[in-house]
């Protein structure tokens, strides 16, 4: 009997830390506490095996945080990507109704690429895109936010706007056309590039696909009136277009 109590007593005691390691460990997959490593009660085949699950748990962690950036992040420039833009948009629309304020949402779609990607090829074009996000993104402000939403297309969104809100996206487009007008140094060639703006705004009361299309069709209408220049789009509240015109 005291055999048996004594092998008993070593066995719940080496056993101990592998009962408690599962016990969290069914926690943590039932939802009731945040993943997190198991503690390393002894250095022993017990807390060998508690270390690979740590060290799988961390793995796991890895993966998911780059998934999450795939999800929402555009793989060559770094940008956040469309799904990222509209949900930064309805918060950006959420806090416009809240304060009274503006968003104005730029749609950018580059002059001179296709010839880059045609005379050049893909890579130089790729060059050229990572070089166009570098730019527009010295021209931000900390709350704007800049995102590649596919091709030679970009969409710039700037939030809690006051005041003159026109005169601040007037100022940001043309910003945006003077820092791409230089063109691209690529393999010692300097290519001519630039862009063509469009530009919609809301207080809050518009969805975000309504705002991207109505910026979209303004970029356009900058295309037709020459390039390299801005347009903006206006919405009468009774649902009538206004027609857009390009400025300067």
């Amino acid at each position: 009997l005291m055999v048996l109590l004594v092998a008993g007593f070593f066995i719940r005691a080496m056993l101990g830390p592998l009962h408690r390691a599962a016990q969290l460990a069914d926690r943590m997959t039932q939802g009731d506490m945040p993943l997190q490593a198991l503690p390393v009660v002894r250095n022993e085949e017990v807390g060998h095996l508690t270390v690979a699950f740590n060290q799988l748990l961390d793995k796991l962690h890895t993966s998911q945080v780059a998934l999450e950036r795939m999800a929402h992040h555009d793989s060559l420039t770094g940008l956040p990507n469309r799904v990222l833009l509209a949900d930064r948009m309805q918060q950006g629309l959420a806090r416009a109704r809240r304060n009274r304020t503006w968003i104005a949402v730029l749609y950018l779609d580059l002059d001179g690429f296709k010839p880059i990607n045609d005379e050049l090829g893909h890579e130089a074009g790729d060059r050229a895109l990572i070089e166009v996000a570098h730019r527009l993104s010295a021209t931000l402000r900390r709350s704007d936010t800049l995102a590649r939403i596919g091709g030679d297309e970009f969409v710039l969104l700037a939030t809690d706007l006051s005041g003159d809100w026109q005169e601040s996206a007037i100022s940001l487009a043309s910003k945006c056309i003077v820092t791409l007008s230089a063109g691209v140094d690529l393999g010692g060639k300097t290519c001519p590039l630039g862009a063509s703006i469009g530009i919609a705004a809301s207080a809050g009361h518009d969805t975000p696909d309504a705002i991207l299309l109505a910026a979209d069709q303004a970029m356009y209408d900058a295309k037709r009136a020459g390039r390299g220049r801005y347009a903006m789009a206006t919405d009468r509240r009774d649902g009538t277009r206004v027609s857009w015109a390009p400025r300067r």
